[in-house]
């Protein structure tokens, strides 16, 4: 098992819990056997917000310091794209 430390709230969606980790790795992580599915790492330190689900697109959109919303397959964790909206983005 492996210990995480979470900075944002935790989001769930059927039975996957999506978590932003104090380094802003995101996990998804499977409720009923607790075992994590994926791992991205590639938004190391940038600030993410909570993760927001898209429904119709399988997706999490996630803010972060720099003023980009990331878009991460709900599925596999992979990187979908990003949009730079601004300045900083809280949530």
């Amino acid at each position: 098992s492996k210990s995480l430390s979470a900075y944002q709230n935790m989001y769930i969606f059927r039975n996957t819990l999506f978590v932003v980790d104090a380094d802003s790795h995101v996990y998804g992580i499977n409720c009923l056997t607790g075992k994590i599915v994926w791992h991205q790492d590639q938004l190391d330190s940038r600030g993410l917000t909570t993760p927001a689900y898209l429904v119709n697109q399988n997706a999490l959109v996630l803010g972060d310091n720099d003023g980009f919303l990331h878009v991460i397959s709900a599925t596999d964790g992979h990187l979908m794209g990003r949009i730079q909206v601004g300045g900083s983005i809280l949530a």
